[in-house]
């Protein structure tokens, strides 16, 4: 979702619009915001999904993020909002979250939380119902013959063995 009045940098009031927008009742009542970055670019198939640029800075719902289950999060950016692959975000470690207010309901400390972005390990993503699972490539070293790698998700997977054939072709051979 575009929002013309949308500002420069991602706010919480502007996440909580665009998720009542998008979701109506069925959205959050609030929770804990943090920033994250795109860990990698990512092309919208269709709305609500959001286009994503390597580096942007996003708007997510913590809990949403540390939650592995999730294939699929919402986020929100400077000028638009939509559902982002999780696995493409990390919480920015060096901002500090920002504050989330609970969208008409308030308690004695203002209806805000402030949660510290916490690293974890990146755990196996669940499989998408319509990719098959990955079998050997032909000609590849027997470590990548193998079940994809410890790093769990498919994504990671495919963006290795997407940088060991950009690094092939420029002459050298990726350890």
């Amino acid at each position: 979702r575009a929002c013309a009045a949308a500002p420069a940098a991602p706010t919480p009031e502007f996440y909580w619009e665009a998720r009542r927008d998008a979701e109506g009742a069925d959205a959050p009542d609030g929770g804990a915001l943090a920033r994250a970055r795109a860990r990698r670019a990512f092309a919208m198939e269709e709305p609500p999904e959001m286009d994503l640029a390597e580096g942007d800075t996003l708007l997510v719902l913590v809990e949403e993020h540390a939650d592995e289950a999730q294939g699929w999060i919402f986020a929100a950016k400077a000028a638009e909002a939509g559902y982002v692959p999780r696995t493409y975000l990390e919480l920015a470690a060096d901002d500090a979250p920002a504050k989330a207010p609970t969208p008409e309901v308030t308690d004695s400390s203002g209806g805000e939380e402030i949660l510290e972005p916490v690293t974890q390990p990146r755990a196996e993503s669940p499989p998408h119902p319509l990719v098959p699972p990955l079998s050997p490539i032909a000609g590849s070293p027997p470590e990548t013959a193998q079940s994809p790698q410890p790093q769990g998700a498919l994504e990671d997977y495919l963006w290795a063995i997407f940088q060991r054939v950009d690094t092939e072709r420029e002459g050298t051979v990726a350890t």
